[in-house]
């Protein structure tokens, strides 16, 4: 695995190695600009999705919705319940965001004992290193599950900066939860990002897509209450356990 800056992406695919890695991971901006108004669109979504196996997570330019990459499919949640979920073209720029280009996946059956945000952030620290990754690394990984509920919350821009930039941000945030629902989500894990990939307060950043006939996208809060038989995905690393 390489971990990839803000460089142009045919710059990095000419670092790469003559054996592909099991995954690429390019990371654009920081969560710690937006006490600072620094967050500006500075990566074209098209040249992202245009690679094979894109996954990510982020903020367009403005920082009006979240992002949501599934597989090349990008996906804005807006801050209505009403038409909920757009699929983008590519034709924007990514202020903020940690993207995936993966290969294949390993599928982990989730525990019944996982149930809360918690939970599933401990399994899957405990999972990772057996799979040879580190837990001070950015990892991306995937969850497709059931759900007796879960909370989450859709960013609506800066605002107008007044009295700072983040508490600005903030006030924009649009909070709610839904219920009995399937969904898939996509994010990073690492106990060595918070504040700049993740939350300050949690290892795990994950937005989420909604299995219904009009999806719904969003961040996962930190609330959610898991139902049994539900997978965690990892990239393949190519090392036995």
């Amino acid at each position: 695995m390489r971990i990839f800056s803000t460089l142009a992406l045919a710059v990095s695919l000419a670092l790469l190695p003559s054996v592909a890695p099991a995954h690429e991971t390019l990371f654009v901006g920081d969560l710690r600009q937006i006490a600072k108004n620094e967050l500006k669109g500075s990566v074209d979504l098209s040249e992202i999705v245009a690679k094979p196996g894109a996954y990510g997570i982020g903020m367009l330019d403005g920082l009006d919705g979240e992002l949501l990459i599934l597989d090349g499919r990008a996906f804005l949640g807006h801050r209505t319940l009403h038409a909920n979920s757009t699929l983008l073209n590519g034709d924007s720029r990514v202020a903020f965001g940690a993207f995936a280009f993966v290969q294949s996946w390993t599928a982990i059956p989730i525990p019944e004992s996982v149930e809360s945000f918690e939970t599933l952030t401990a399994f899957i620290a405990e999972v990772l290193p057996s799979y040879g990754y580190r837990l001070d690394e950015a990892v991306p990984v995937r969850v497709q599950a059931k759900a007796v509920g879960l909370r989450w919350f859709i960013v609506g821009g800066m605002g107008n900066l007044e009295p700072s930039p983040r508490e600005s941000f903030v006030r924009q945030i649009v909070r709610g939860g839904l219920d009995e629902v399937e969904f898939e989500a996509f994010g990073i894990h690492s106990q060595a990002h918070r504040g700049i990939y993740t939350s300050p307060g949690s290892d795990l950043h994950l937005h989420f897509r909604t299995k219904t006939p009009e999806p719904f996208v969003a961040h996962l809060d930190d609330k959610v209450i898991l139902k049994p038989g539900g997978r965690l995905l990892i990239p393949n690393s190519g090392r036995s356990r």
